[in-house]
C-alpha cells in the first residue's frame, strides 16, 4: 500500500506537477486503498480488517498551511477513513502532532514527550506562550531506539522526511548510533563506505545540529563535526555578550 502511494503520485498527472491539491490528494490515496482492500478476495475468515494505521502530512498550498491526517481502517464502514488533526494532540499550544504505531510504544512515546516538553515550557506547555514542537518528538524517538532489543517491536535506526514549503521533500541522514562511533543511515539503511550520495540534512543526533552532504559517509561526519564546532563557538560568544551586557 505504501508502494501503491508513492506510485499514485508519480502517475498521477495533476498529482506530478502538484497542481492536485493536499487535501484532493488525500481523498485520491484513500480511494486507492480502498480499492487494493477491496481487490483481496482470498485472505483467512476474520483478517479482512488491516490492522495498519497510516500517517500523511504535507504542505497544503492552496490554505498556505501544514496538514497532516491519520488513515486508518474502520471495519464498521469496511474502509479506510482519513481524520484529520487539527489541534496539538493534548499538547498544550505545542503545534499540530500525530503518533502512530504499537499501543505500547505510542503511549510511552506520549508520555515521555509531555515530560520533556512540560521540563522545557512549564506544566502548561505555554511558557512562553509562543512555545512550539522542535525537535523533542525526535528525541523521545531516539531515546526510545537507543534502549531497545531484538525482542521489541521497535529498533534500528530512526528515519525523517523533512517537508518544505514550497511542495518539495528530503530524507533526513542520521549518524547513528551516534556521530562518534556510527554510521551515517538514510532512510533505515547504513551508507555503503563508496557511496556518494547528495542528501540536503544531515543530523547529529545528541546535538542536534544539521549539515548538508555531497559526498561520502567521511565528508558528512566532517561538515558535521565542523557544524558542532561552529555551533559551539556561537553559544560562547552568545554567553559572553550576555555577561558583557549584565556588567554594563
Amino acid at each position: 500500500m505504501i508502494i501503491a502511494a508513492i506510485k499514485a503520485a508519480d502517475v498521477h498527472l495533476p498529482s506530478e506537477t502538484r497542481a492536485l491539491g493536499l487535501a484532493k490528494f488525500k481523498t485520491h490515496l484513500v480511494t486507492i486503498l480502498n480499492q487494493m482492500q477491496r481487490e483481496v478476495h482470498n485472505f483467512v475468515q476474520g483478517e479482512n480488517v488491516p490492522d495498519i494505521t497510516f500517517l500523511l502530512g504535507g504542505y497544503d498550498w492552496k490554505l498556505k498551511c501544514f496538514r497532516l491526517w491519520r488513515l486508518q481502517f474502520d471495519g464498521s464502514r469496511d474502509s479506510f477513513i482519513a481524520d484529520e488533526r487539527t489541534g496539538s494532540n493534548s499538547f498544550g499550544g505545542m503545534g499540530k502532532i500525530e503518533i502512530a504505531g504499537d499501543q505500547e510504544w505510542t503511549q510511552e512515546m506520549r508520555e515521555r514527550l509531555k515530560i520533556l516538553v512540560q521540563t522545557k515550557y512549564g506544566l502548561d506547555m505555554r511558557q512562553p506562550i509562543s512555545a512550539r514542537f522542535d525537535m523533542e518528538p525526535f528525541e523521545v524517538i531516539r531515546d526510545l531506539l537507543r534502549k531497545s532489543n531484538a525482542n521489541d517491536s521497535i529498533g534500528g535506526a530512526p528515519q525523517g522526511v523533512k517537508i518544505y514549503q514550497y511542495l518539495n521533500s528530503g530524507d533526513i541522514g542520521v549518524f547513528w548510533p551516534r556521530l562518534t562511533d556510527g554510521r551515517l543511515f538514510l532512510s533505515g539503511r547504513p551508507l555503503l563506505d563508496y557511496e556518494r550520495a547528495t542528501i540536503k540534512s544531515v543530523l547529529d543526533p545528541d546535538s542536534l545540529n544539521s549539515t548538508w552532504l555531497s559526498g561520502s559517509s567521511v565528508d558528512a561526519a566532517s561538515n558535521m563535526n565542523r557544524a558542532n564546532e561552529t555551533a559551539f563557538k556561537r553559544a560562547e560568544d552568545c554567553g559572553e555578550n550576555t555577561e558583557s551586557m549584565i556588567e554594563d
